[in-house]
């Protein structure tokens, strides 16, 4: 029964399969207790090639799942400690528009190895996605770059970035 399975942290107890794990559960599993601080929720996605003039489809889509997921974009950010070892933590949930790399995304992303880097702290991030949002264009692809940049400047640093490919 489902109960069951979410007992066992969404695992099946019979066939040992791993389910997707939301990315708040994931938070709650990975940090101690009370120890996650989300930053940088007012950054979202963008509709700079003005979607919404064309199709209000990627808008529309969008918006219902910010209202459904209570979410505002596909990675959640935030400040953390690890058996007490204080870390910066991103947690990407495919739920959100399949995890998909958007604008929003890319700068979650880069603000959180600025941020890593002024305060010391190593990088993790479960990746779950979908790869580039295409609704967002050339903008999203340009993420890849940007993220890839701010991950050079953490190792600049000499922090570490730790990468947890999930499902």
């Amino acid at each position: 029964p489902k109960a069951d399975w979410k007992a066992n942290n969404c695992i099946c107890p019979e066939c040992n399969y791993h389910g997707r794990l939301p990315a708040r559960e994931r938070i709650a599993q990975l940090t101690d207790k009370d120890s996650f601080k989300e930053v940088f929720r007012e950054v979202s996605y963008s509709d700079h090639l003005n979607f919404h003039d064309a199709t209000s489809a990627y808008v529309d889509k969008v918006e219902a799942t910010i209202k459904k997921m209570n979410e505002t974009e596909s990675v959640i950010m935030g400040t953390a400690e690890m058996g007490k070892i204080p870390v910066m933590l991103g947690v990407m949930d495919f739920s959100f528009m399949g995890g998909s790399l958007g604008s929003g995304t890319g700068e979650r992303i880069a603000r959180a190895c600025e941020q890593a880097i002024a305060e010391k702290r190593p990088l993790i991030i479960c990746s779950a996605s979908g790869g580039a949002r295409m609704q967002e264009g050339i903008l999203s692809l340009m993420q890849m770059a940007k993220t890839s940049a701010a991950i050079g400047r953490l190792k600049e640093a000499g922090l570490p970035y730790i990468s947890v490919l999930t499902d």
